[in-house]
């Protein structure tokens, strides 16, 4: 049970190309506006996607999520 009149943060390691991390962190930020995820990743080549940071912060902007990660 989280509480809804306080942001919550969480912490969110191996981004890969931010399906999870947008996943949780769309979560958050409909129970609280304010809502953070620290996201964790070395961005290294991994499957053939040379920088998957990249993808991470398109997919944030496209979901209008890039305010509540860091």
């Amino acid at each position: 049970m989280l509480d809804p009149m306080r942001p919550q943060i969480a912490l969110h390691i191996g981004n890969f190309v931010g399906i999870s991390l947008a996943y949780l962190t769309c979560f958050l930020a409909e129970q609280h506006c304010d809502s953070l995820v620290v996201g964790v990743d070395p961005d290294v080549p991994h499957r053939g996607i040379r920088h998957p940071q990249e993808h991470v912060a398109a997919l944030l902007t496209a979901c209008g999520l890039e305010n509540n990660v860091c």
